[in-house]
């Protein structure tokens, strides 16, 4: 079985808008790097233009491939199209990081990103507490998140634009 092309998920999804979608998530393989590059800087450009600097703003191609070798990064396909993409980054005693979380502009408010989060969460199923953050200032995303179960924990100023907030959410609230 090769690893990289692992089904994590396959289903019909009836999305925000009542449509229903052919959604599956599975890992991420090198030649998704340049269209999840893509989507997440058409998702985080306008954070990148507001405070000067995005973390999931323009990422070297290399840095996504290591990524994608290390097992961790999952796109989301809808109807045969890469349309946003979850990155998981393992931590120390259970603790699971959300390196990135996207969702291309055309498929944002249909329910795809939370899907997405939840089979996430199922498939790594030992996290004892997942981690997060986003800029504050972000009110879609922080709403998001907190609909999910997140809770801010610790705020990181950066500078003074930009406030990052510490999401968690643990094994109790998942």
């Amino acid at each position: 079985m090769i690893l990289s092309r692992l089904k994590v998920f396959t289903q019909t999804y009836r999305t925000n808008y009542g449509n229903s979608v052919n959604i599956k998530l599975e890992k991420a393989d090198e030649f998704d790097a340049e269209k999840i590059i893509s989507i997440r800087n058409q998702c985080f450009y306008d954070d990148y233009v507001q405070f000067g600097e995005c973390p999931g703003y323009n990422i070297p191609k290399e840095q996504v491939i290591k990524r994608i070798q290390q097992g961790h990064l999952y796109k989301i396909v809808i109807d045969n199209e890469i349309a946003g993409d979850v990155s998981v980054h393992i931590l120390d005693s259970g603790v699971h990081w959300i390196g990135c979380a996207a969702v291309a502009k055309k498929y944002q408010n249909r329910g795809i990103g939370s899907f997405a989060m939840k089979e996430i969460e199922k498939l790594y199923s030992r996290a004892i507490v997942w981690q997060l953050e986003t800029p504050l200032s972000n009110i879609r995303n922080c709403h998001f998140y907190k609909k999910l179960g997140y809770k801010v924990i610790e705020t990181k100023i950066l500078t003074d634009k930009l406030t990052l907030g510490v999401f968690e959410k643990t094994k109790n609230t998942l």
